[in-house]
C-alpha cells in the first residue's frame, strides 16, 4: 500500500507544474494547538496558536525528516511566543485591548510544495488577527537543500543583483498581469512604479515562483501577486555548483526534446 501510495505522490510532483496556486497533497494531517494567556486584576488575553501540517508516513526518508525538522522548530517557536511580542505587556494594555480583542489568533498550515532532488520546498501559509484593523493573510516558502541540511536563500542560488536578471524578473512579473514592457507597475497597483524582486520564492520543477504578501508592494485591498519565471528564462544569472542549475538543466533539456519531437512531427 505504501509503495502505491509513493508512486501516486511522484506523478503528482510531476505535474505539480500546472498550477502553482493548488494544494498538490491532499494527505491526513495533524493539529497542534498552543495557547499562552496573561491577566490584569479585572481583564484576561489570550495568544492562541494553531499548526496544521501533513503526517509524514507515506514520504520518503529525505522529505520526512526535513518536514518533521521544520515543524518541529516551529512548535518550538510557538511554544515560547507571548501576548509581549505584540505590544500586550501591562495591565493598562489588556484593560484597553480585552474589550476589542479578547484574544489574538494565528493559525498556520504547512504543506509540501515540491520535491526537486536535493531541494524539498514547504509551504507555510499563516493567517489570523493580532489587533491590527483586520485580519492579515501571510504566505512563505521555504526551500531545504537535502545535501547541504541548509535552508536556501534566493542569493544562494542567482545572481539575483544582476541588472540582467532584474529585467527579466520585471518584465515576467509585467506579463503575468497583462501588462507590457513599458507599463507603469502602479498600473497592477503597486504603490511605486519601481519594481523589486522578493525574496519569498520555492523551487518548482518549471521554475521559480516568487510570492508578494499584502502590503509588500500593494495595498492590502489589492492582496498578494505572484509569478513564475520558468527556468530556460534565467538560467545564465543561477549560480554555477548549486543544485538549482542541475535542476534549470534538467527542464531545459525537456524542453529542447519536447521541440525536437515537434520538428519531426512536423516533417
Amino acid at each position: 500500500m505504501k509503495y502505491l501510495l509513493s508512486v501516486l505522490l511522484m506523478f503528482s510532483i510531476l505535474f505539480a507544474e500546472e498550477d502553482m496556486n493548488k494544494h498538490y497533497y491532499k494527505l491526513n494531517s495533524i493539529t497542534f494547538k498552543h495557547s499562552n494567556c496573561i491577566a490584569s486584576q479585572k481583564n484576561r488575553m489570550c495568544l492562541n496558536r494553531k499548526l496544521t501540517y501533513p503526517k509524514t508516513d507515506i514520504f520518503n526518508n529525505t522529505i520526512a525528516e526535513t518536514l518533521n525538522m521544520y515543524i518541529q522548530t516551529l512548535k518550538q517557536e510557538m511554544e515560547k511566543e507571548t501576548l509581549k511580542d505584540y505590544a500586550v505587556e501591562t495591565d493598562e494594555d489588556i484593560d484597553h485591548l480585552s474589550h476589542i480583542f479578547p484574544y489574538y489568533s494565528i493559525e498556520s498550515e504547512v504543506e509540501l510544495l515540491d520535491y526537486n532532488e536535493p531541494i524539498v520546498t514547504l509551504k507555510k501559509y499563516s493567517y489570523g488577527s493580532t489587533g491590527g484593523p483586520h485580519p492579515f493573510h501571510y504566505t512563505e516558502y521555504i526551500n531545504y537543500d537535502t545535501n547541504s541540511k541548509k535552508e536556501l536563500a534566493l542569493k544562494d542560488l542567482v545572481d539575483m543583483n544582476n541588472s540582467k536578471f532584474l529585467y527579466v524578473a520585471e518584465r515576467e512579473y509585467k506579463e503575468s498581469e497583462s501588462l507590457s514592457p513599458s507599463d507603469s507597475l502602479t498600473q497592477a497597483g503597486w504603490l511605486e512604479n519601481k519594481f523589486e524582486i522578493t525574496t519569498n520564492f520555492a523551487v518548482t520543477g518549471a521554475g521559480l515562483l516568487f510570492f508578494y504578501n499584502e502590503y509588500e508592494v500593494k495595498p492590502y485591498a489589492d492582496g498578494s501577486s505572484s509569478f513564475l519565471i520558468t527556468y530556460d528564462k534565467i538560467i545564465n544569472f543561477i549560480k554555477p555548483d548549486t543544485p538549482l542549475k542541475k535542476i534549470a538543466k534538467k527542464y531545459c533539456n525537456s524542453l529542447s526534446k519536447k521541440v525536437d519531437t515537434k520538428l519531426m512531427d512536423d516533417e
